[in-house]
């Protein structure tokens, strides 16, 4: 009971941990002055997540700038609207199966903060689908990683 509640008052106490630099620091004369400081800092961070690499972005941005690349993709491509909301759905799946994750899988402007293509992104227009087809030359099929098969040759004796 008594260990019950000191951990609540520790997870109470957590956000007041926090934040006690930056209250600390910014010591004005009422806590609205405070919490204007701590709204300052977090919109500062959030900015700069924004500036970073499309491996280190959060899921969320990455969803929104999949969507805008798939409007304006569908908008070059001249593909109707179903076709754009499919890609989207396609985007979404893939992130959700982690497939868009490295650098290397999208183009990614950072000055810009726009999609500027992604490589391996293939539309079959027989059947409507999208689909990501692995360019990466360096894989080596497992066949040929494997020890040769030994053909023992058999004397026939005569």
């Amino acid at each position: 009971m008594f260990s019950e509640d000191v951990s609540a008052a520790l997870v109470e106490s957590e956000p007041a941990q926090k934040y006690k630099n930056v209250i600390v620091a910014h010591a004005g004369p009422s806590n609205e002055m405070n919490y204007n400081a701590i709204d300052a800092l977090l919109e500062r961070e959030k900015q700069n997540n924004k500036n970073e690499n499309w491996s280190k972005l959060d899921k969320t941005v990455k969803t929104q700038k999949l969507h805008g690349f798939a409007e304006k993709y569908g908008r070059d491509n001249g593909l109707p609207a179903k076709d754009i909301k499919l890609l989207k759905h396609f985007f979404s799946e893939c992130l959700e199966k982690n497939k868009l994750q490295k650098t290397k899988d999208v183009t990614y402007d950072k000055e810009t903060k726009e999609i500027t293509s992604i490589p391996a992104l293939h539309f079959n227009s027989t059947s409507k689908n999208f689909t990501l087809k692995i360019i990466d030359a360096k894989r080596v099929s497992t066949l040929k990683s494997l020890t040769p098969k030994r053909i023992e040759e058999k004397l026939v004796e005569k």
